[in-house]
Formats: structure tokens, sequence, C-alpha cells
């Protein structure tokens, strides 16, 4: 991947919980040199100080100082461990390329009590330093330092060059890190070759920036997945967030800040354009790069094959694209797309702000303000894992201690198609960020609960997954009274032939789907059925028992 070049016009990528906190304002921010703990100061975006989930070493099954402590630790590691680097620690990891143990939490005291963490760096190429291949690891206050902070010319080949702190091939959590000087990336999501890993990583409260080598140079890059990426604080990358392009790659990218520097691209997709691509609610102040032009906040260079939304975001930048995907000096651009045309391919850009005057509270990241969020609830049938259910009733309780004062909305929603990429979902906007039990209902399924979901700065609500309803089974027996008769009738649901009531089983009478058809004298004929009786008829007098109680046939 690499552009390091002016782009002249040429002819011309899907979606839980969406959740905002109300946090302090943004402050501009310089390019590293050395190593400084970059986040927005008053504000959770980017980590550090203030963070609420940080790990103590009281927490941990060992404390580790060195790199030989390191790997005897990973060595010795059971699922569950915390594993805590000390927070004066310098562990150099040049060289090394180490699978972190499944199910373990690493962990220093990033913002605990103004630390900054303790520090894993190399000092030459290191290409996947730290590999991750299991979905329940954690990595958290952490500092990663690579070997060239800021712009590093290579002058040859930049992938002989490359070093990357972590990669993510399972979908584990990487929160509360520092990421500096990795010519490759900081953090690289899935592998996209002939034996391809899929991540749907989630990174966040993460400070990721001055990793800005000439042809590679990302903050974070998508190879293969669906990673969450939020609350994160950019800057001084050649591009923040990087993705292959390929049919499998996708992302979410919202809450972040783009501070003001950087080489060519703020969030981008390669072509031929990825699968899907959802930036929202971030704030770009990125507007000049380093070489003096135009910055492009945003670039999604192909078609995503479900499409793209730009919704919400504020930047800096004042050059309103509006319809047109190739603006000059505009910060979102689209090009190497399949269509023809000045008009955006299956991307979306709709509610952006596009100036340095402050927009309204529901633009850009999160900021001073109420603190709220939306809901989308997915709801699917069991074994099912592509379809979701329209006509489920989705409803929220909300804990003690919520408030809902502010709440003016409905506690009830249905599941239905909304014609976009996202699907079909039931939608709860405004919500109070808060505590919930979320239900669903169906009438062909039984009832559901996911509770305790914590709406706020961080996660995403699984889909619910109802389990089909079983209809209790029915009797029905029909007796002649001493002259021939035949009967036919037809049920919603399923219907066999049964021995209830001294009923006798013949061969002239038969079932076809849910139609029956048979003939009686005096003795009975039961079957067993679920739904209702839709239709029924007979050619004489019959007597009809319906769950043992005698019922007139003609109400059948």
């Amino acid at each position: 991947m690499n552009d390091d070049m002016s782009m002249n016009r040429r002819t011309y990528l899907q979606a839980g919980v969406i959740a905002m906190s109300g946090v302090g304002g943004l402050k501009s921010m310089g390019r590293a040199s050395a190593a400084p703990n970059f986040s927005l100061a008053d504000t959770e975006i980017g980590g550090g100080d203030g963070y609420d989930r940080t790990v103590s070493p009281a927490d941990a099954d060992v404390v580790i100082s060195t790199a030989d402590e390191l790997i005897e630790a990973f060595d010795n590691a059971a699922s569950g461990d915390v594993l805590y680097i000390a927070d004066d620690a310098v562990i150099d990891l040049t060289g090394r390329r180490i699978t972190v143990p499944a199910g373990i939490t690493l962990a220093s005291g990033r913002g605990r009590g103004g630390k900054s963490g303790g520090l894993i760096t190399c000092t030459q190429r290191t290409a996947r330093m730290l590999q991750i291949y299991d979905d329940d690891v954690r990595i958290t206050g952490l500092r990663f330092r690579g070997s060239e902070v800021g712009y590093y010319d290579p002058a040859g080949d930049a992938w002989e060059y490359n070093s990357l702190a972590l990669r993510a091939y399972g979908s584990c959590e990487i929160d509360n890190c520092e990421f500096y000087g990795w010519t490759h990336a900081g953090i690289g999501v899935g592998r996209n070759t002939t034996d391809s890993m899929s991540s749907d990583a989630h990174v966040h409260h993460c400070s990721i920036h001055d990793n800005m080598m000439s042809g590679l140079g990302y903050g974070i890059i998508v190879y293969r997945g669906d990673p969450l990426i939020e609350y994160n604080y950019f800057n001084g990358n050649r591009h923040s967030i990087a993705a292959d392009g390929t049919s499998g790659c996708n992302y979410e990218a919202r809450y972040n800040v783009q501070g003001p520097d950087g080489l060519i691209f703020g969030f981008e997709m390669h072509s031929p354009g990825g699968n899907r691509v959802d930036i929202h609610h971030n704030t770009f102040e990125y507007v000049e790069n380093r070489n003096g032009n135009v910055a492009r906040s945003v670039a999604i260079r192909g078609t995503p094959n479900e499409g793209a939304t730009i919704e919400n975001n504020w930047f800096y930048n004042s050059t309103d694209p509006d319809d047109n995907r190739y603006v000059e000096g505009a910060p979102v651009v689209q090009y190497d797309n399949d269509a023809s045309g000045d008009e955006w391919d299956n991307v979306i850009l709709s509610d952006n702000h596009f100036g340095e005057d402050e927009p309204a509270e529901d633009i850009g990241h999160p900021r001073d303000g109420p603190e709220r969020a939306q809901l989308r609830v997915y709801v699917r049938e069991t074994g099912v894992e592509d379809e979701y259910l329209e006509g489920a009733t989705v409803g929220i309780t909300p804990h003690d201690g919520t408030d809902m004062s502010r709440y003016d909305g409905s506690y009830l929603n249905s599941t239905r198609e909304e014609g976009d990429y996202f699907g079909t979902y039931a939608l709860f906007e405004g919500l109070p960020v808060g505590n919930y039990d979320i239900f669903a209902t169906h009438p062909e399924y039984e009832d559901k609960v996911y509770p305790d979901l914590e709406l706020g700065s961080t996660g995403r609500q699984p889909p619910i997954v109802l389990e089909p309803r079983e209809e209790p089974e029915q009797t029905i027996t029909i007796s002649g009274r001493g002259t021939f008769a035949r009967y036919e009738f037809t049920v919603s649901g399923t219907v066999e032939k049964s021995t209830a009531n001294d009923a006798t089983i013949n061969s002239y009478d038969s079932v076809d789907d849910s139609v029956v058809s048979g003939r009686t004298t005096r003795e009975p004929d039961s079957y067993e059925f679920t739904g209702d009786i839709t239709a029924f008829e007979s050619s004489s007098n019959v007597e009809v028992m319906l769950n043992g109680e005698r019922v007139d046939p003609s109400e059948l």
C-alpha cells in the first residue's frame, strides 16, 4: 500500500449499539519527538489520566520487569491470569515474535495515579512483536514504542523496514495503550492470505501517534475482520486507520479524534474498496498535511461492497464536498471506484459539519453536554447467523440509577427493515447512558432477555437470539354414529395419526402434509396436531372430541 503521491482526479464498504458520553472539549496537540503520553486533557478520549478501567499490581498474578520474566510468565500463564508490567519497566523485544497466551490480561498502569505505564519497545525492525490469536485476551495500560518516532523515509522497500507492535488475529480487547514510532503500524487486525483470519478486535481509549514511515506508517491497519475503533486519539500518522480493501475488510470508527498532523490520510479504505466502512461521530482537526497540501481526512479508494457511511463527523476543513466525490480541497474523497461520473458510489455522507466553529453536541467526538446514546437492537433465530427477524418487539428496562428524566422516547419498538445497510433492527434514540435489561418477544419464538447491558462509552451488544416457540400438541377424535361417514380437515401446524381414546390406525385414513382425510362408522379415529384446525367437513353426522371435550363440528 504505497501511495505517497499527489492524487489526480480518476475514474471513478454494516453495525450494534451506538453510545455517546459527555466529555470535555478538544485541545490541539503537536507531534512527538520522544515519548509524550498523548491524550486529550479532561476527556476520556485517548485514555490515560481519568480512565476508569485501570489494572493495578494488586490485581496481578505476576509482576514483570524484564523480557526474560515476560517470556517465562507467558510460558506459565493460564487463562484468567493477569500479568502486570511494572510501571517503571522498559522491556526491549527487538527482533522477537511472541504469541500472547489465551485468556490472559497483559496490563500496566497508564493513567493510574498519573503513571505513564510500562514500556515495551524495539530498536530495530521487529515485525509482529506480539501476536494475539485468541478472543479473550486483553492488552491494557501499556506503552509500545517503535524504533522510528515521527516521519521516517527508509530510502528503499518499506517492507524491509517494517515493525508492528501488536497483530490481532483474534477478537481481543486493546484499551488505554499508547502506540508510537512503528514503521508498519501500531496495531494490525486480521490476516488476508490463503490462510485468512478475521478479527473483530475492540480498540478503544488509546493514544496512537507518530507512526509515519513513508510507504507504510499506520496507526491501525485492518486486513480482515470487523474491528470497533473508538475513543482513540490519533495524530502524526501516515494514515491513522488504513484498510487493505479486500472483500472481508470492514471497520467501524466512532468517537475518535484525529489531531492536526499527518502525512496523507486520516481514515481510509484501500482499493478495491473492501466490504463496509462506518465512520461516524469523529472529529478531524486534520486540515493540512506534513507536506503543506490539503489533508484528506477520509478517503474511500474504490467501491465498498456493502457500502460506506460517513455521518455526524466534525471536519475542521470547511470545504463541503456535498454530492461530488472528488472536490479539490475537500476533506472527504472517493476515487478508484467502479462507477463513472461525479456522484458518490455506494457511499453515504450525511449530517457532517465542515469548519472549525463548534457544531451541535451530536456532531463530532463526544464533548460537554448531556450523556446520551443511540441503541440498535438486532434479533435473530438460534442457529441462523446472518438473517435478522422482522416483527419482534424489543423493550428496554432501565436499572435503578439510570436517570430517565430526560428521555421522552418509547420504551418499546419493533424490529423492521430500515432500508440501510445496517439491516433489520429496533432503534432507540436519545437514551441516557446507563444500565438496561433488553428484552425481545415474537409470536413464533420464546421470549428472551439480554440482561445488564452497559450502554455507555464502549462495547457492542450481541444480537438477541430467540428459540422457536414449541406449540402445544392437541388431540382430535372423530367417531361415526353407526352410519358410514367420510371426513376431511386441515390444520395450520403439524398433524399425525394417534391411538388416543382407544382409536385405531387404519390404512385408508391418510395424512398429506397438513390435510387429513379418513372414514369411520363407529370406531374412533384420533390425530395429534399443533396449531389450529382451519377447516373441517364430513359426509354425514360425526361426533368430534377436541382435547377430551365434545365440540360442534360446524364450529371448527
